[in-house]
């Protein structure tokens, strides 16, 4: 038999203060809206409004976005997802990250298995609405130098490209190098390991993204859970966007706001965000 041991947060030593103030409560509520834990998501629905236009936009361009992956016989429930988005009674829990290659670090893959099961809770909850689980690539971060390597096994495997421009833009062409290195440390003694490397020779193919590329290896991970990915970089969404634009431009609103935030948190934490004046980009 097992035994099972529960251990804080504070003791995993794995967070900083401020994220274990939140989940404890003592963190001061000028900080956050929502408590943490699961009635709080109550109030969250009951204030979140969404126009059915922008729905609509969302529900047909993610239909656009994933294509023919959209036809596989086990890609259903990520259809199912992608339609109900549609609907005013659904809601979605998000995540994100960048596009690490080979998903990177292991808290690419905790974060979204956290959003999964938290939109299970909430459907078990509150089972008139429905909760759709959701990974938003950062593709349009242009940090390359930060996801361009993986460590596998206790070895570093990188690309040798160099880029500047939007990571989800970048062409795979020439990734063949890198994929075979990495590939290589897989063997044939870890379980499911054949299945991994299939999933991997396919995702990575010369002539995609890197955003294609990592649509497709979360979707082949995670498509039996429903999770929708999506890629923000589309001039449909931006347009739902644009007042959010213009105030950031014109008026610096963000900055200010978050410089106001930061001076009270400075007070007690270290400070991890610092905004710009401008925060878009040609």
């Amino acid at each position: 038999m097992f035994s099972v041991q529960s251990v804080s947060l504070e003791n995993t030593k794995a967070f900083n203060k401020i994220v274990c103030d939140y989940v404890s409560g003592s963190l001061n509520k000028m900080f956050y809206e929502h408590e943490y834990n699961l009635n709080s998501f109550e109030r969250v629905i009951q204030t979140r409004n969404f126009e059915l236009h922008k729905r609509l936009v969302l529900s047909n361009k993610l239909s656009d976005q994933y294509g023919s992956l959209l036809t596989e016989k086990d890609a259903g429930l990520v259809n199912k997802n992608i339609n109900l988005l549609a609907d005013e009674k659904t809601f979605t829990v998000t995540t994100g990250h960048q596009l690490s290659l080979l998903t990177g670090p292991l808290y690419f893959i905790y974060k979204i298995l956290t959003a999964i099961k938290l939109a299970e809770e909430l459907k078990k909850k509150f089972p008139e609405y429905s909760f759709v689980p959701v990974y938003w690539m950062a593709t349009e971060d242009h940090d390359f130098e930060e996801i361009k390597s993986v460590n596998l096994f206790g070895n570093k495997v990188e690309w040798s490209k160099t880029s500047h421009i939007a990571t989800g833009r970048i062409s795979t062409d020439g990734i063949e190098q890198f994929t075979e290195q990495a590939l290589a440390l897989f063997g044939n003694s870890l379980n499911n390991a054949s299945e991994i490397v299939s999933i991997i020779k396919e995702s990575y193919q010369p002539s995609k993204t890197l955003a294609d590329a990592t649509r497709l290896l979360v979707h082949s991970l995670f498509k039996k859970y429903g999770l929708v990915v999506v890629d923000g970089d589309d001039t449909e969404f931006k347009k739902q966007f644009k007042s959010v634009i213009r105030d950031d431009i014109f008026n610096q609103s963000t900055f200010k706001n978050v410089n106001q935030t930061n001076a009270e948190l400075e007070k007690h934490y270290s400070v991890q965000v610092n905004p710009r004046e401008i925060n878009f980009s040609i």
